[in-house]
């Protein structure tokens, strides 16, 4: 063979690798490709479930240590002793305060000591302060404190705070509290207010829930006052009172609060028969923006005769407080007033 001969039997054969000889080579698809296994699909990633923040903690009232500032809802009146010469003739005006800081109470609970204020508009200013050395030891059931004011010719600052027990039950988380003070400028100030551990906004029932207020006059406490003028077959004057007995209605969802109660009293201070004075409805829309809710008053003809304030108290508005003002008459002409707070669970 000559270098020539070799030279093209060398060409040769490339040309047949490269032509794919032997037989051996895949063969080639319509398009040109060799066919390839899908892709696997890529595993989708489960969205986490997102975990509910923790339910809020309510402490009793009980439990409470160390300074709190309690804000309050509060019913009551100003007796305003105006000098007519040699005569001091009172006019009345009712007071009523939503729930909140119109009037709070500061309080150590450790020792406890009391000082109650006001500063919201409308409303005569005082600050009075209440500790142990005022205490009326004698009495167990609640804490009274007195002391006299100096100048008034025995005139005492009075303050008792106790625990509610509505149907038969001490209430765990709202409180009561009343306050009788003369001020530096002669006003009698008359006061009724519940206060305790609120709800927080964001904890307001979720389902509907329903309230009421039963049981013996003496256990539910008298934590309203009511006055019958110009009626001497009943009473005259002002007696210690109470919501006996009430039921209410809240709806998250529409936000409307139903209350209907009857005012009961006790008419004389050596019996105890309970007299029910009147009957009455109430109703509110909660619009979940402040941490309180108000309403109008209506006698049992549907006439508008009073309003009244409220908040709850405990995790999910286990209980609830309202304060009240009524005016009205009776068809006999006497007038009723009644002011003053009331609890429910």
């Amino acid at each position: 063979m000559t270098i020539r001969d070799s030279f093209a039997a060398s060409a040769l054969a490339l040309a047949l690798v490269a032509c794919g000889g032997g037989g051996s080579s895949p063969t080639p698809t319509s398009g040109g490709g060799v066919v390839a296994a899908p892709a696997p699909a890529p595993t989708p990633t489960p969205t986490p479930t997102p975990t509910p923040p923790p339910s809020p903690t309510y402490p009793s009232f009980s439990e409470l240590t160390g300074e709190q500032t309690l804000d309050t809802v509060c019913g009551g009146r100003e007796l305003v002793r105006i000098d007519n010469g040699s005569i001091f003739t009172d006019i009345e005006r009712s007071i009523i305060t939503p729930f909140g800081a119109d009037i709070p109470l500061v309080s150590d609970r450790d020792e406890p000591n009391y000082t109650f204020w006001s500063q919201a508009d409308g409303l005569t200013a005082f600050n009075v302060s209440f500790d142990q050395s005022d205490r009326d030891l004698n009495r167990v059931s609640s804490e009274i404190y007195r002391r006299e004011l100096p100048g008034t010719g025995g005139l005492e600052a009075f303050l008792r705070f106790a625990p509610p027990s509505v149907n038969s039950q001490p209430l765990i988380y709202a409180q009561y509290a009343s306050l009788r003070y003369l001020t530096d400028d002669n006003i009698f100030v008359d006061l009724r207010c519940a206060l305790g551990v609120p709800t927080l906004l964001t904890d307001t029932p979720s389902s509907v829930i329903e309230y009421s207020a039963s049981g013996p006059f003496e256990q539910i406490g008298a934590f309203i006052r009511a006055e019958i003028r110009e009626n001497p077959g009943l009473f005259t004057g002002g007696v210690s009172a109470a919501i006996l007995p009430a039921v209410a209605r809240f709806d998250p969802e529409s936000g409307e609060i139903t209350l209907n109660f009857t005012v009961s009293a006790q008419t004389s201070d050596t019996s105890d028969d309970v007299t029910e004075i009147a009957t009455f409805s109430a109703s509110a829309v909660f619009d979940g923006s402040e941490t309180n809710f108000s309403g109008v008053i209506l006698d049992e003809p549907g006439s508008e005769v009073g309003e009244f304030n409220g908040w709850f108290f405990g995790p999910q508005g286990a209980e609830l407080a309202i304060s009240v003002n009524i005016e009205t008459s009776f068809a006999n002409g006497d007038e009723l007033f009644v002011t003053g707070v009331a609890f429910l669970r």
